[in-house]
């Protein structure tokens, strides 16, 4: 059993030390009562300090505006995940009405085409049919403008197509555009009237 407690304790003396350094970040108080937390990237001596934040800002300060330079322990963030878009539901919508899909993915200018070509095509397909009832009485197309219609026809199911097929590819760009680019980071600062939280979103 003393072997046991004994080598238990030697693997803590190197495995804790080790993950407390881990769990550090470097810290600057300022003259303004501010608090960055980060890793300091540069240090000039007597001159100035850049320190780069979890968010990946860096921010530059003269020496005269530092109070203090510290390592604490990480301070733990909130998560906060925007919602990401569903290809599959991206391209029902555009299945049940074209362009919708487009417009759920926030592409709102190829959802304005898609629905101006589709109203086109509702257009020449009245334009081409509105005189076919006289073929009841044995006259088929009087004004011959049934292939008006056809083209409609064609211009809207390829339309539908299109943007049936482009919604899923959409919903995966803007879902990668998401991951790259924004971030939502909060960091806990200290002024003289209290503490307080510094916002920063990129995008």
């Amino acid at each position: 059993m003393s072997r046991f407690v004994f080598a238990l304790s030697t693997v803590l003396v190197f495995i804790v030390p080790n993950a407390s350094a881990q769990m550090l970040e470097d810290v600057l108080y300022l003259q303004d009562g501010s608090v960055i937390r980060g890793t300091l990237i540069e240090q000039i001596p007597n001159k100035s300090i850049k320190i780069k934040t979890r968010d990946g800002s860096i921010f530059s300060y003269a020496m005269e505006q530092v109070i203090k330079i510290t390592k604490e322990p990480v301070v733990s963030m909130p998560t906060i995940k925007v919602k990401e878009k569903s290809p599959a539901v991206a391209c029902v919508l555009s299945l049940l009405v074209v362009g919708t899909g487009q417009a759920y993915n926030e592409d709102y200018g190829k959802a304005a085409i898609h629905w101006f070509i589709a109203l086109c095509s509702i257009t020449m397909i009245v334009i081409g049919i509105e005189d076919n009832y006289e073929g009841w009485y044995g006259q088929i197309d009087p004004d011959g403008d049934d292939d008006t219609a056809v083209v409609g026809y064609v211009f809207g199911v390829s339309n539908l197509l299109l943007s049936v097929i482009e919604a899923p590819y959409g919903a995966k760009r803007y879902n990668e555009r998401l991951s790259e680019h924004n971030q939502l980071s909060i960091a806990p600062i200290k002024r003289d009237d209290g503490l307080g939280a510094k916002f920063a979103f990129r995008f």
